[in-house]
């Protein structure tokens, strides 16, 4: 049986252990011995929430929609009109509306 994240990929060092899902990339679980240190979701499940989640393409608020990378000036919508400000989408919403 596929779970509802997809894949369930289990990378290991010494007594950490993170599982990253398919989709989106997100972080289903991180120990570090006997320690859970997220909160996280069973294999059979998909993220109730955010939670672990990659936000792309920016990871908090921008100021008027606005930024400059390599000598370049971008504009985003503003869809968060009364702050001036866009939203910050995850990896798992901009897969699911892209399909």
């Amino acid at each position: 049986m596929i779970a509802p994240s997809g894949e369930q990929i289990e990378i290991a060092v010494g007594d950490q252990q993170a599982v990253v899902v398919e989709v989106g990339g997100g972080l289903r679980s991180y120990s570090a011995g006997s320690r859970e240190l997220v909160d996280g979701y069973r294999a059979d499940e998909m993220s109730s929430s955010g939670r672990g989640q990659v936000l792309i393409p920016w990871p908090n608020r921008l100021q008027d929609g606005r930024y400059e990378f390599d000598g370049q000036s971008h504009q985003l919508p503003l869809n968060e009109p009364e702050h001036r400000r866009p939203l910050a989408r995850t990896a798992r919403t901009r897969a699911a509306r892209s399909e």
